[in-house]
């Protein structure tokens, strides 16, 4: 079996949950550096490529200066696909230098005329976005880089299309310079690609475009249940993200807690928790949830979903009174998780109501 196909069969066994025999991880850890970097540079299959950076990871250092060495490359893919590795392994531990360059190695490539640069740049920077929002260090884009990434805002692919919105969004304001291309897509923009280029826009210059006042937009793609789930999700993430100004939002989110998704009805959760404000409809959604989860015979994402009900009631204070008794039961549950998130509910439920006797 070549290398690639050997990476790719255990990266199918992987995704599959064929972890128990050991097998696999073996497999991985078996194939030489040089043929796991070949593997890296030729897949196009994001699962796969995920598999082999876990796998690259496992044979640090070499690994890692072997992917700065080729930061360096004459090949334009070579250097943003190493860079994209790199920053998914996280930035934090990294010096300010050295994120200077990843970021500067991604901003060059997405003028790239290898498309599979420019939509590798685009990804590598929205990683980078997403650990320096949290972590740090912020300010790296600079305009041009900004200006640049917005013009991925009109690609031809949706995915591509959608993290670079995101991407903008993580970097908030100090994509100011993508402004103007937001503006434009906003405008142009239809569906679920008007739900990343408004979360995005508001990111970047948050008193001039409110989050709130997109609400509408957000709404419209929650409801759409055939619509796809990243969409979906985006949109309830923005909705939760407004918090209290978006209690117009808490009917649409109550209804959706019905949804037969559980990616959906987890984030739903979390946005009642940020909006609910001891909303009685919230409340009353909430509570019947938990009542039809906790009486469920199915273990598993069934309870994990009820450590999500149990904290958005903690947050809605005193109005979650009428779930005492079940979370009371739940405190006791074998899960730790679940157990907990029960435990800190009550907590919550009770101290505010004490506070107000």
């Amino acid at each position: 079996m070549a290398p690639s196909a050997a990476v790719f069969a255990a990266c199918i066994c992987f995704s599959q949950g064929h972890l128990h025999a050991g097998v696999d991880v073996e497999a991985l850890k078996a194939l030489s550096l040089p043929k796991l970097l070949e593997t890296l540079m030729a897949t196009e299959d994001h699962e796969t490529l995920g598999w082999v950076s876990y796998a690259l990871r496992g044979k640090e250092p070499e690994s890692r200066v072997e992917l700065f060495s080729r930061l360096e490359s004459q090949d334009d893919f070579v250097r943003v696909r190493s860079a994209r590795i790199l920053i998914s392994w996280g930035i934090v531990e990294l010096k300010t230098e050295e994120n200077k360059q990843l970021v500067a190695v991604s901003v060059g490539a997405l003028s790239s005329s290898d498309v599979r640069a420019r939509r590798d740049a685009v990804r590598a920077l929205k990683a980078h976005a997403s650990w320096a929002r949290t972590f740090g260090p912020k300010g790296l884009l600079g305009k041009e880089g900004a200006v640049a990434l917005g013009k991925f805002l009109n690609d031809e692919d949706a995915m591509t299309r959608q993290l670079a919105a995101m991407a903008l969004a993580d970097f908030g304001e100090d994509a100011r310079a993508a402004e103007p291309a937001l503006l434009k897509a906003v405008k142009a923009w239809e569906g679920s690609d008007r739900v990343y280029a408004e979360h995005a826009l508001s990111r970047v210059d948050p008193k001039v475009h409110p989050l709130h006042k997109s609400l509408p937009v957000f709404l419209k793609a929650l409801k759409e249940k055939s619509g796809p789930e990243d969409v979906r999700i985006e949109a309830i993430e923005s909705i939760r993200e407004i918090g209290p100004k978006a209690k117009s939002a808490i009917p649409a989110l109550a209804a959706c807690l019905k949804d037969k998704n559980d990616r959906i009805v987890k984030r739903i959760c979390e946005a009642l928790g940020a909006v609910g404000n001891g909303d009685r409809l919230a409340v009353r959604a909430l509570i019947e949830l938990l009542e039809d989860r906790a009486k469920a015979k199915t273990e598993g994402d069934n309870k994990v979903l009820l450590i999500f009900v149990a904290e958005a009631l903690g947050k809605q204070g005193p109005a979650a009174k009428d779930a005492v008794i079940r979370l009371k039961m739940l405190a006791n549950h074998p899960m730790p998780g679940l157990k907990k998130a029960a435990g800190e509910a009550l907590a919550l439920i009770e101290a505010k109501r004490s506070a107000r006797k």
